[in-house]
């Protein structure tokens, strides 16, 4: 939600913006990092100033690469991530859309992506790459992981331990939620 709050959708006097955070950490000489995506912030019909709206949500799910997609790989370049660094990427909706295609093309870009976290995200349409651990989180009545019609697929390794694990959990629901209330980012924290 930090990355979202960072965004300016509501047409005020701040700059519309995706922000793409990138941590870096050091582990016995190696550097680690977690690169994080933003989830949707304008739900206009039309492509804004930031990649991360409704045409982005719409291109992934056509399975084009999004401008936001080039952005991440970019930033990431910027960032100076070398290869054989291991990289964890994560998001909330959008953004775990977008942390699936960018692990998709990050062998090609120089980049070891390691793990994939991501919450609220339909990925059944979206490649993953074997080798890349996947932890998705769903709730049971959000409608968001299901729009692309598809379950997420059960991935092997080659020792045979699941490399794709999809956690579905039930939130607590209070009396007269919505379901809307379902797909928050607050909502996903909880659960994880």
């Amino acid at each position: 939600r930090e990355i979202d709050d960072l965004c300016d959708p509501d047409l005020d006097d701040r700059i519309d913006t995706a922000v793409i955070r990138l941590v870096e950490r050091e582990h016995e000489g190696v550097r680690h990092w977690i690169v994080q995506f933003p989830s949707t912030k304008s739900w206009h019909p039309r492509p804004g100033v930031a990649p991360n709206d409704l045409t982005a949500d719409l291109v992934i799910g056509a399975e084009h690469e999004a401008t936001i997609t080039r952005a991440a790989l970019a930033a990431m370049r910027e960032a100076g991530i070398a290869p054989g660094e291991p990289v964890v990427l994560a998001g909330f909706s959008l953004g775990g859309m977008v942390a699936a295609q960018v692990a998709a093309r990050a062998h090609a870009a120089g980049f070891s992506v390691t793990h994939l976290v991501v919450a609220g995200s339909p990925l059944g349409r979206l490649p993953i790459p074997g080798g890349v651990r996947t932890l998705a989180i769903e709730h049971v009545l959000d409608l968001v992981p299901r729009i692309d019609g598809r379950e997420n697929p059960v991935r092997l390794d080659l020792d045979g331990s699941e490399v794709l694990v999809t956690v579905k959990a039930g939130p607590a629901l209070s009396p007269g939620f919505r379901l809307g209330a379902l797909h928050q980012a607050i909502a996903y924290a909880d659960t994880a």
